[in-house]
């Protein structure tokens, strides 16, 4: 007989992000959160932490959020990656592929919100066309915002910020 029971409780750690500074000062990171946070409860899971960023889906390696979730999970002192939805964590199918493999290399799941991905080669293949797909409404939006801020300096029109 087992002296030391293991463990039944499932450590979770949130993760959240938003594009944009406007983005964080309005209602998203507090939805994203809250959607979370039901979910982890719903499931039973203890949150253990909750990280967030304000950058682009772009880039993973410079986050301040992302890397301290990162080292909770290189540390092993979580079970579970809870995010809204694919794109919070990353717009950006290999850097997606990266962080899935340095989860799965330490015991950690990746749990979404808003969809669910069998871990089956379908599965795997399903998630990496939603990271494609995020991929390219990142580079849509990149080239309307562009357009339009050249445009409007074309016309005369001062630009909005700094």
């Amino acid at each position: 007989m087992n002296r030391f029971p293991s463990s039944s409780i499932t450590r979770a750690a949130i993760y959240l992000r938003v594009s944009s500074s406007e983005q964080g000062e309005n209602f998203s990171l507090p939805t994203q959160e809250a959607s979370c946070r039901a979910y982890a409860e719903q499931h039973g899971y203890t949150i253990v932490g909750v990280f967030s960023d304000t950058c682009s889906g772009a880039e993973y390696r410079t986050r301040p959020g992302l890397g301290r979730l990162r080292e909770l999970v290189r540390a092993r002192a979580v079970d579970v990656v809870v995010c809204y939805c694919v794109d919070r964590l990353s717009r950006h199918q290999v850097h997606l592929s990266v962080l899935l493999e340095e989860f799965n290399a330490h015991g950690v799941r990746l749990e979404l919100v808003t969809e669910r991905f069998e871990d089956t080669a379908v599965g795997r293949f399903i998630l990496a066309a939603r990271a494609f797909a995020a991929e390219l409404e990142r580079e849509k939006i990149l080239e309307r915002t562009t357009r339009g801020k050249r445009a409007r300096a074309q016309s005369g029109k001062l630009l909005p910020g700094c």
